[in-house]
C-alpha cells in the first residue's frame, strides 16, 4: 500500500486506501497544498490495486514527475517519485520498500536524522548551514540560505528533508546544480555527498541526536603510548636518584653549637689532659727541690 507525502513533513502522510484522491488548494481536495501556480483542483490520483495513476486536471499549470514536466495528460508512479506542483513538493512512498532502499537511513521520524551543509571553501570560514524541513538557497536575502556571491542567482535551489534523504533541486539556475561533480536538475543526497553551486561546494552531513552522537577523540598509536610511559618513567627514576643524593643542610649556627659541644664533651680527652698537667707541676716541684 503506497503513501502520499509532504516532502517538507508539514502534514502527516496519506495512505493511498481510496481509489481516487484529489490535489489542489481547495480545502476540499483529499491533498491540500499552497503556493503560486497551483489550482484549486490541480490532479488526481487513481488507485488501482498496486497501480497508481496522476492525471492532470488543468492543462494550462504545471505538474512535474522527478524533475520533468508531464506533457500527456496522465502518467504512472510508482515508489520514490515524486510530484512538483507549482512551488510544492510530494513523494510517493511504500513503507515496505522504504526500509530496504538504504541501509544508513530508514526513516526521519525513527533516526532523528538531522541534515547540514558544511562549506568547503575557504570563503565561508567552514561554516555549517542547518537544513530543516525546506530550505531556499540562493544570492537574495529573501533566501533561508543567503549567499552573497555573485555566481549564485537569486533563488539558485531548493533543499528538503524527506524520509528518502536530503532532496536538492535547481530552480533553473544560470550557474547550475553538481551532485559529486555531475549536473543535475534534482538529486537524494547522502552523507559524505559533495553539493556544489558552479565553484560554491559543501559537504553534505547528518547527525543523530546528541544521545547517538560518538565522542570523536584524537587517534594515538602504539608508539604515542610507549614514548609517553617512557618519558614518565625516566622523570620517576631522576627524581628518586635526587632525593637519594641531596642531604639536608641544617643551619650554620646549628653546625656550629654542634660541633663546640662535640669538642667539649669528649671525657677521655679531659682525663688526658688533666693528667698531663699534674705530671708537669710534679716535675717542677721536683727539679726545685733537688
Amino acid at each position: 500500500m503506497l503513501q502520499i507525502r509532504y516532502s517538507n513533513s508539514s502534514k502527516p502522510p496519506i495512505w493511498l486506501v481510496a481509489p481516487r484522491y484529489t490535489i489542489g488548494t481547495d480545502s476540499e481536495c483529499d491533498c491540500i497544498v499552497s503556493g503560486d501556480g497551483i489550482a484549486s483542483v490541480h490532479a488526481e490520483l487513481i488507485v488501482d490495486d498496486e497501480k497508481l495513476t496522476v492525471s492532470k486536471l488543468e492543462p494550462a499549470y504545471a505538474l512535474s514527475i522527478n524533475g520533468v514536466s508531464l506533457v500527456d495528460q496522465s502518467a504512472e508512479l510508482k515508489h520514490g517519485d515524486s510530484l512538483t506542483i507549482g512551488g510544492a513538493e510530494l513523494e510517493i512512498f511504500d513503507p515496505k520498500l522504504l526500509r530496504n532502499d538504504s541501509d544508513w537511513f530508514s526513516s526521519e521520524e525513527e533516526n532523528h536524522i538531522e541534515w547540514s551543509l558544511q562549506a568547503l571553501n575557504s570563503a565561508l570560514g567552514n561554516r555549517r548551514f542547518p537544513v530543516e524541513g525546506q530550505v531556499l538557497l540562493g544570492r537574495s536575502k529573501d533566501c533561508d540560505i543567503s549567499l552573497a556571491v555573485s555566481h549564485l542567482s537569486r533563488k539558485h535551489a531548493r533543499l528538503s528533508v524527506s524520509p528518502k534523504g536530503l532532496l536538492v533541486e535547481d530552480l533553473q539556475s544560470s550557474n547550475g546544480t553538481f551532485v559529486n561533480g555531475k549536473r543535475v536538475q534534482q538529486a537524494y543526497l547522502k552523507p559524505g555527498d559533495e553539493l556544489g553551486f558552479d565553484n560554491l561546494k559543501f559537504r553534505i552531513v547528518c547527525s543523530e541526536d546528541d544521545e547517538e552522537k560518538t565522542s570523536v577523540r584524537p587517534v594515538v598509536n602504539e608508539a604515542d603510548i610507549k614514548n609517553t610511559m617512557a618519558k614518565s618513567q625516566k622523570k620517576s627514576f631522576s627524581q628518586r636518584k635526587n632525593a637519594s643524593v641531596v642531604k639536608p643542610q641544617l643551619p650554620r649556627s646549628v653546625r656550629n653549637t654542634a660541633r663546640g659541644e662535640s669538642r667539649n664533651s669528649n671525657p677521655v680527652q679531659l682525663v688526658i689532659g688533666v693528667a698531663f698537667m699534674l705530671v708537669a707541676a710534679a716535675g717542677l716541684v721536683w727539679f726545685f727541690l733537688l
